[in-house]
């Protein structure tokens, strides 16, 4: 038994291509359905609130959309987003950093600190109750600017995760260009590296 072959992420950024677009109208929906209810009710804005209500939006929006009418989506709590496609796994996250894709600490979830190690692959078959299992967990993270507009989201490739010391390792981090506002096309990933932020404040993140 191995390591599942991980994708580089040019490879990942053409597979869920199709997804992408759809992903950022519904983050688009989201944010926008976020700052009517708080304009509404003239209320502050409240971050743990206004996540809450974007994910709802964003992951009503996602459901109806014809596209993605055969994509399974769990049952979180918190309107969380989780979802299989092409038997790859997606967690949708608010980044822990608001400039910078930062994975959010999982605190004592079993199930968040599991999700950051990559599934495994046997070599010679696979049991019948593995075949339903995916192949890949990926995460997409996503922020608000100031003024609670979506920022970016951006595609992570976990690689593992430290109860000892809470650390998270990844296997890569790439930006999703935004076809929607004319971003890079997807063929054309942008690496990480090339945000302002060094990789090795990516790959680690330490429980407080």
């Amino acid at each position: 038994m191995g390591s599942r072959k991980i994708p580089r992420p040019e490879t990942a950024l053409k597979a869920v291509g199709p997804i992408v677009p759809e992903v950022y109208r519904a983050f688009e929906h989201g944010t926008m359905k976020s700052k009517e209810y708080f304009q509404n009710e003239n209320l502050e804005r409240d971050g743990h609130l206004e996540a809450m209500l974007v994910r709802l939006h964003a992951r009503g929006h996602l459901k109806k959309h014809t596209d993605l009418s055969k994509v399974d989506f769990d049952q979180l709590a918190m309107c969380g987003i989780s979802f299989r496609f092409k038997r790859w796994q997606f967690r949708l996250w608010k980044s822990a950093d608001p400039r910078s894709p930062k994975i959010p600490k999982p605190g004592n979830s079993a199930k968040k600190q599991q999700y950051f190690v990559q599934p495994l692959q046997l070599d010679l078959f696979v049991h019948k109750r593995q075949i339903a299992a995916p192949k890949l967990h990926l995460i997409i993270l996503w922020n608000l600017d100031i003024r609670g507009n979506l920022e970016k989201l951006w595609l992570v490739c976990p690689e593992n995760f430290n109860p000892e010391n809470g650390a998270i390792s990844v296997h890569w981090v790439a930006e999703l260009p935004n076809p929607i506002d004319g971003s890079p096309s997807l063929g054309i990933p942008v690496i990480v590296p090339e945000l302002p932020i060094k990789p090795k404040e990516i790959k680690k993140v330490k429980e407080a």
